[in-house]
């Protein structure tokens, strides 16, 4: 996995950097998984705001071919302004809860 700048669904910067990518690679189902999270940032199905700050946003993305404790695709993102940057990604069975900023119709 490389460090990487997309603009998100929202039109905002995103930044992976390289200092968080051993963060996100130590979960084994995401060793390989830097064009599922930059298609997760793109075209995600639900953007919620965390419940725990307003500034973190979840974007959520079904991969329904994948295990199936790992179906949703999660990406986490710090925003200020319009950039941000990525503090973890991981795989779920459930859509996180929060405020919805953005949602596939």
């Amino acid at each position: 996995m490389e460090p990487f700048e997309i603009a998100d669904k929202l039109g905002r910067k995103i930044k992976l950097k390289k200092e968080t990518i051993w963060h996100i690679i130590r979960r084994p189902e995401m060793e390989n998984e830097e064009e599922c999270m930059k298609n997760c940032l793109t075209d995600p199905d639900l953007v919620v705001e965390s419940p725990k700050s307003k500034s973190v946003l979840i974007f959520n993305k079904n991969y329904p071919e994948r295990e199936l404790n790992e179906r949703l695709l999660m990406v986490v993102v710090k925003v200020l302004n319009k950039h941000g940057f990525i503090l973890t990604s991981y795989g779920s069975n459930r859509a996180k809860r929060g405020n919805v900023i953005w949602t596939k119709k």
